[in-house]
């Protein structure tokens, strides 16, 4: 993000501070009857899945991750992809893609869903994959580590600086990449775990109070 500043805008580095969004704790409490509410809803019982909370624009890049799961479906029959979110630009396209390689059943598209029922679908996703082309920022990264969620996401834009050591990464076009690092953490819970941990302590770091603070000291240093 700081590069940028300085790249295209043309601003000298001593003048260029990054002040993160913050991401609050979560304030739900845990509603287990809500979420079996949800798992039968959109027929996840007993379904491991893989989560993207993204609308269909094109830089969001559904369809890598169609083409992926798809490898990715061949070997672990009983895993499902879910997509929240609302209709995007993109949109038919990535429905034709589902149903070229036969998903329909195991692409659930839920559409827009409240905030309390996302939280509860990050808790109860064995990972999120977030492929998207580009990012500002990419709050959902730091959401779904905030709930405990294992992350695997794009090495593009600002992803790799949010989210730090605490998500694995992949080229956002790599179809193969994208099938063996998901496939590879289906199968490693030790993996996930870990990745967890990590998700958690790095989130510590963008605590609205740290944001406050940070944007405190850039007010003292050039009032």
């Amino acid at each position: 993000m700081a590069n940028d500043a300085i790249d295209r805008v043309g601003l000298p580095a001593e003048r260029v501070r990054i002040v993160p969004c913050g991401i609050a704790d979560p304030g739900a409490a845990f509603d287990a009857q809500r979420l079996r509410e949800l798992l039968g809803q959109f027929g996840l019982d007993d379904h491991p899945f893989i989560i993207y909370p993204a609308i269909t624009y094109p830089h969001k890049n559904h369809a890598t991750l169609v083409a992926a799961f798809a490898r990715i479906a061949e070997k672990h029959d009983g895993v499902r992809l879910v997509f929240t979110g609302g209709a995007g630009s993109s949109d038919s396209v990535i429905q034709s893609t589902i149903e070229a390689y036969g998903l329909d059943s195991k692409v659930i598209r839920t559409g827009r869903v409240p905030e309390a029922d996302l939280d509860l679908l990050y808790r109860a996703a064995t990972m999120m994959a977030f492929p998207s082309l580009y990012e500002g920022f990419g709050l959902p990264v730091l959401e779904a580590m905030s709930r405990g969620c294992p992350v695997v996401a794009s090495d593009a834009g600002s992803l790799p600086e949010v989210a730090g050591d605490a998500a694995e990464f992949v080229d956002p076009i790599d179809v193969a990449g994208w099938a063996n690092a998901l496939g590879a953490l289906i199968e490693d819970s030790a993996r996930r775990t870990v990745l967890a941990r990590s998700g958690f302590d790095r989130v510590t770091q963008f605590a609205w109070s740290v944001s406050a603070q940070s944007l405190l000291s850039v007010y003292r240093e050039n009032r």
